[in-house]
């Protein structure tokens, strides 16, 4: 899967929770971190390329 589709998914779930981004925030990095793991990189970078893909939605 590319990392794309995992920010879409991600996006997708944070969307649907319909809570507070400060209350999502906990859960998010986690998603993130999990995801930067996979992809054998850092947290920041994955945050990173997440806002600059969310910029060109």
């Amino acid at each position: 899967m590319k990392i794309q589709e995992k920010f879409e998914m991600l996006d997708k779930e944070i969307n649907e929770m319909k809570i507070p981004f400060d209350k999502a925030l906990p859960h998010f990095q986690e998603k993130l971190w999990k995801i930067a793991d996979e992809y054998n990189t850092t947290g920041d970078e994955i945050f990173i390329q997440y806002i600059n893909w969310k910029k060109k939605q």
